[in-house]
């Protein structure tokens, strides 16, 4: 059953409706941990809206698979952009990051320019905005040619020149699906990172270099298939799983956490999402092997009426405190969500700038 099954056209599916619906448990998602060291500091809180943004904070923005609003032409992903746009001083988004599943079909062209005219937005903007390949991005997954075309690495070489917020940044051979943005924010230093839909060996030697040569930095990794929507990693046995297209050399969420993600203290969030047919949020805390918190999180909603109806992620980081506070909106309904899988804060106390 599907969240479409759920709800009546016009109308907006409450995600705790949906995941008591369809027999999770909301305590059961929120709070896991990949080692036995207890629950992290994760608190929910009442009000969904963020607290109002002071000189110590900035926020970033996750879009989760905006395929179907670029398959049905719908004005949604355009009026994410421009939310994001007219929020950009309010909120102090520094950072725009796509978890992939950017389009439906790679090969219709109206949908790249659907999605280019909605990422352009943010580009003449001069808002910094790092991209995840998902499956539905290529015909050729390890070949993902519209997916350069549309959106290639010349993006960041121009961010670069525009704003002395990004000071550096980065791909794997040359191609947009694997590459990083280093950013500024005040005495800090933020490295955001992409890799590819089920990366290569290869890919995450190179990530773990990246990450190894921009030490103390706040690492954020964003890649379209990593968390599975029950709060588990996602392995070979679940649906949708990497093996199901054809790649041989990949990695599965649970060997990236162990062979990267796990074992890099400056790595602090993953966003990924890619799963359907179950909840649209998951959250799994964990620690890494040197006792870092590691904040997981899944969203995807494409599986709502009009394609998700508009919600993304927000995340707000205070720097002097180190608590970041997630939250999730949609401009389309003007609602911020109350859900505890979609609004909490963490807390990364053992991180040292």
């Amino acid at each position: 059953m599907k969240a479409k099954d759920l709800a009546k056209p016009g109308t907006m599916l409450s995600r705790r409706s949906f995941i008591k619906a369809m027999g999770y448990s909301l305590t059961g998602l929120i709070g896991l941990t990949n080692t036995p060291r207890g629950l992290l500091n994760q608190t929910s809180y009442n009000t969904g809206k963020p607290p109002i943004i002071g000189p110590s904070k900035m926020s970033y923005v996750v879009l989760p698979d905006t395929q179907y609003y670029c398959s049905h032409n719908n004005g949604i992903f355009q009026r994410m952009t421009q939310w994001i746009v007219e929020n950009l001083t309010t909120y102090n988004i520094k950072m725009v990051l796509h978890e992939g599943d950017i389009v439906n079909d790679p090969t219709r062209i109206r949908q790249w320019e659907v999605a280019k005219e909605a990422i352009d937005n943010l580009d003449r903007n001069s808002i910094p905005t790092l991209l995840s390949l998902g499956n539905h991005d290529a015909v050729t997954i390890r070949n993902p040619i519209d997916f350069r075309r549309y959106f290639p690495v010349s993006r960041y070489s121009v961010l670069e020149d525009r704003l002395r917020s990004i000071s550096e940044y980065g791909t794997y051979e040359g191609h947009p699906e694997n590459a990083y943005l280093k950013q500024e924010v005040g005495k800090h230093n933020f490295l955001y990172l992409t890799l590819e839909f089920a990366p290569r060996r290869s890919v995450v030697e190179w990530a773990r270099k990246v990450i190894e040569k921009h030490s103390h930095s706040f690492v954020v990794v964003v890649t379209h298939l990593f968390l599975y929507h029950d709060g588990s990693l996602s392995g070979a046995r679940h649906p949708h799983n990497a093996s199901l297209y054809g790649l041989t050399d990949h990695y599965t969420g649970e060997k990236l956490w162990e062979d990267l993600i796990s074992r890099s203290s400056d790595i602090k969030v993953v966003h990924s999402g890619h799963h359907v047919n179950g909840p649209y949020s998951a959250v799994r805390e964990g620690h890494g092997v040197n006792g870092n918190r590691v904040s997981q999180q899944y969203a995807n909603y494409q599986d709502m009426y009009n394609g998700g109806d508009g919600w993304m992620r927000m995340v707000t980081v205070d720097m002097e405190t180190w608590e970041s506070k997630v939250s999730t909106y949609t401009p389309y309904g003007d609602e911020w969500s109350s859900d505890p899988l979609e609004n909490f804060n963490v807390n990364f106390d053992r991180w040292v700038s």
